[in-house]
C-alpha cells in the first residue's frame, strides 16, 4: 500500500471517513504528516519527498536541492513537519477523538481492516502505531 495504489493516506482518510462520518478532506488533514514521516523512513521514498521539500523551499533547479545528501531521511521528515504546520494553521489539526471514534487496538485494526492494510505487510505495526495517534 505504502509504494502503490492510491497510497497510505488516502486509503487511511477512506477507512475513517464515511465510518466516523469525517469530511474527506480533514481525514488528509489527520493522516497525511504522520505518513509522510513513515514514507520517509525509505530511502527511496525519501528521495522524492525530498524533490517535494526542494519545490517547498524555491529550489526548483536541478542540482540545487539536497536530494544525493546523506541526511535524506531527516530532510524528508521535513515534508512532513511542514504539511502538520499547514494543518494547524489552518485550524484543521483535528484527532479521531473529535469525531468519537473508540480509542482502543480493537477500533485501530478495524481501521486498518478496512485500509486494506494486511497483518502481512512488513509495514502493518507501524501503520497501526500511526493509527493509534491519530
Amino acid at each position: 500500500i505504502i509504494e502503490g495504489g492510491i497510497g497510505l493516506s488516502h486509503s487511511l482518510g477512506y477507512a475513517i471517513g464515511a465510518p466516523y462520518g469525517i469530511p474527506h478532506g480533514i481525514t488528509s488533514c489527520i493522516t497525511l504528516a504522520k505518513v509522510i514521516r513513515l514514507k520517509s523512513e525509505n530511502e527511496n521514498d525519501a528521495k522524492q519527498l525530498c524533490r517535494v521539500l526542494d519545490r517547498l523551499e524555491g529550489k526548483t533547479k536541478k542540482g540545487e536541492g539536497e536530494v544525493g545528501s546523506r541526511n535524506v531521511k531527516e530532510r524528508a521528515k521535513r515534508v512532513g513537519d511542514l504539511v502538520e504546520k499547514l494543518v494547524k494553521d489552518i485550524e484543521c489539526d483535528k484527532k479521531l477523538s473529535d469525531y468519537n471514534v473508540k480509542r482502543d487496538q480493537e477500533e485501530f485494526e478495524k481501521i486498518l481492516e478496512r485500509a486494506k492494510v494486511q497483518k502481512s505487510d512488513p509495514n502493518y505495526e507501524a501503520i497501526l502505531r500511526i493509527v493509534s495517534t491519530l
